[in-house]
């Protein structure tokens, strides 16, 4: 009891209050950085975009666009999007409508001119962002001083997709001038922003909470924000606290120092557990089915795994079937594809190990076992370095028994565990490892390009921007990938989808493990909540309501 009574005590005393005066109190299991929407690239950090700012468009739980700042989606049926053709290119016009109301927290008003600056922004090549393909996408913002919220958009291109997937609006009055004095430095912007100098500054934010309080690492706290265009947030505190150690967890719900836990980073073992004894306890586990899929991720510019054979034995080496009977008793489903179950062109494979072919994949490439039972090759070991979010123990656990899969094909690990917030916000976008775990979703009627294009490989010149972080190349995938981006007609857009599924899963782009189920802990006198498709990110804040 005095262990339950010091950690409600240690976690209230790190966000400075008594647990009455915040009535939620949400953990995150992976670590957030600064609510920048322009520079954010960790799922824990989206996972909570919607309660502090708000985009043009986005997809709602069934991944349907609508419209979110705008008043309403622009397309060729009600006129608001027409086709141009500029210097012998085919181009849209699009204009974009800002609701009326829609006001950052210090009540200046949202307008075309705040879209501008986070466009250009996140179009610099000193900025780092993860997705460069929605800057790019834009070619011309125009406004008028007469009406503001009118935004005119030329893209540069005819993309069925021009309506999605576009830049988040930035307070021009706070953001321009931090902008222009560090745009021309690498990263420079992303370090200086009022977003990170000054998170709880008035007037960064335009979604129904702002920051009343941050501490990167630690947590951040939410108050409603008077200025907001929609319904009134009902909950008057929120606070989201980091807990990295998942079999913390529990002790912390059971304290009352948490009564939620976010979705991002949320084992899946520890989900399928707290439900068997929810019955008993002060709240209810909810699960949604995923377009997550977790998987060992490549790097192809590595010497060893740039060799489609030796990614081809690894894939066929693990026991995908036994390891979700092992792990999850079964409940989730081996993958091997990227493409989700809720995706309405996914095919059902059988998960597949043949342990001799991997073998003989192995000794194809070079990789000749010695009387130590060790695969060498030019006088180097057949060793990986393989990494994973540590703390999780789940993900831990299960990258042993990947190495001890691997051990059986004679491939040698080498673990190199890292915070989430490094191996996911540095260390993957840099380059800098063989392979990798983690999860990643697959959303439908999106681009696929950010994913996969050669053109979208984050480098150093481009402030590591960019979200083909396999850094594969195929020339076959990118042309299938113009050609999906192009196609208007959905049922011509599966079937070239459907080769770009077979090019990943025949050059082992990279390695589908299982697909994922979605699981949040909520308290059970939450009502209101709802989920993005994503299945991490909430949505709607402001619908919340506490009984």
């Amino acid at each position: 009891m005095k262990i339950k009574c010091c950690l409600l005590i240690s976690l209230l005393l790190s966000l400075n209050v008594r647990a009455e005066e915040i009535p939620l109190r949400i953990a995150v299991i992976q670590e957030f950085t600064h609510l920048n929407p322009i520079t954010m690239n960790l799922a824990s950090t989206e996972a909570f975009m919607h309660f502090v700012m708000r985009e043009m468009s986005m997809g709602d739980g069934t991944g349907k666009i609508i419209p979110d700042l705008a008043e309403k989606l622009p397309s060729f049926e009600n006129k608001l999007a027409t086709e141009i053709t500029d210097k012998g290119t085919k181009k849209i016009k699009a204009t974009w409508q800002i609701k009326k109301a829609a006001a950052w927290s210090d009540g200046t008003p949202v307008t075309c001119q705040d879209w501008w600056m986070g466009w250009q922004a996140g179009l610099s090549q000193n900025t780092s962002v993860l997705d460069k393909g929605m800057y790019t996408k834009i070619e011309k913002l125009e406004w008028t001083s007469a009406e503001p919220k009118k935004c005119v958009v030329t893209y540069a291109n005819n993309n069925w997709t021009f309506d999605r997937d576009l830049p988040f609006p930035i307070p021009y009055h706070i953001e321009n001038e931090i902008f222009s004095k560090w745009k021309s430095q690498k990263e420079a912007y992303d370090q200086n922003t009022g977003f990170v100098v000054s998170p709880t500054r008035a007037g960064l934010y335009d979604g129904p909470y702002q920051v009343q309080e941050f501490k990167l690492g630690s947590h951040f706290i939410l108050i409603p924000n008077p200025y907001f265009y929609g319904d009134k947030p009902q909950i008057a505190k929120i606070a989201v606290k980091h807990i990295g150690e998942s079999n913390a967890i529990l002790a912390h719900l059971q304290t009352g120092a948490i009564n939620m836990v976010s979705a991002v980073g949320f084992p899946p073992d520890l989900a399928l557990s707290y439900a068997e004894n929810e019955a008993k306890q002060p709240y209810k586990v909810f699960f949604q089915d995923s377009p997550v899929f977790q998987g060992l991720f490549i790097n192809h510019e590595n010497e060893i795994l740039s060799d489609v054979r030796v990614r081809k034995a690894l894939s066929l080496a693990i026991d995908k079937k036994k390891l979700t009977e092992a792990f999850f008793n079964s409940k989730l489903r081996p993958a091997e594809t990227f493409l989700p179950p809720t995706s309405a062109e996914f095919k059902n494979r059988p998960a597949v190990y043949d342990v001799k072919k991997a073998r003989q994949l192995l000794d194809e490439a070079g990789w000749k076992v010695n009387d130590k039972n060790v695969r060498i090759k030019n006088g180097k070991t057949l060793t990986i370095d393989f990494k994973t979010s540590a703390g999780i123990k789940v993900l831990e656990t299960i990258q042993i028994f990947i190495c001890d899969e691997f051990s059986k094909i004679q491939v040698q690990c080498s673990i190199k565990n890292q915070p989430p917030r490094i191996l996911l916000g540095d260390t993957i976008s840099h380059g800098d490892y063989a392979l990798a775990m983690f999860g990643n979703s697959i959303l439908p009627n999106i681009s696929l390009s950010p994913i996969f294009s050669s053109k979208e490989i984050p480098r150093k010149e481009n402030s590591w921007a960019g979200g083909n972080s396999l850094r594969w190349r195929s020339a076959t995938m990118d042309q299938l990938l113009l050609q999906f981006d192009k196609e208007r007609n959905s049922n011509k857009r599966a079937i070239i989808l459907a080769k770009m599924e077979t090019e990943v899963i025949e050059q082992t782009a990279l390695i589908p493990i299982y697909h994922r189920k979605e699981a949040a802990v909520l308290p059970d006198e939450l009502t209101g909540m709802e989920f993005f498709v994503k299945g991490t990110d909430f949505a709607f804040p402001e619908k919340w309501r506490l009984k």
